[in-house]
């Protein structure tokens, strides 16, 4: 939610007397950790099929896009290799780019196929 653009606040008060905001606090730290693990973890070279796509959002009157990337291993299993959120950029060549450049460095390879 607060990536896409709840506040902490926002959060907080929908959450009120459910869980602390200390508890919130928290387990948003921790997300945010997960978050940067699985954005810097390698990725093996086996995809040889990647899926782009976009989601768009309207959060507080702004559209948003979440960019994905995803792979399709030799055996058809499908993975989200990468996402970027843009908060102003769409889907521009410029964001596509740099989400695959991630994904490339992270170490996906010459893919047979993209879509």
């Amino acid at each position: 939610m607060l990536m896409l653009g709840v506040s902490y606040d926002d959060v907080c008060s929908y959450l009120n007397g459910i869980v602390s905001p200390f508890k919130i606090q928290s387990l948003v730290k921790e997300l945010d950790v997960e978050i940067q693990n699985f954005k810097n973890s390698p990725l093996e070279n086996k995809y040889p099929v990647l899926f782009l796509d976009g989601k768009w959002f309207k959060i507080k009157s702004k559209n948003v896009v979440a960019l994905f990337v995803q792979g399709v291993d030799t055996e058809g299993n499908k993975q989200i290799l990468d996402y970027e959120v843009s908060l102003s950029g769409g889907e521009s060549l410029e964001a596509w780019e740099r989400l695959l450049n991630r994904v490339y460095a992270r170490g996906v390879r010459s893919p047979r196929g993209v879509s």
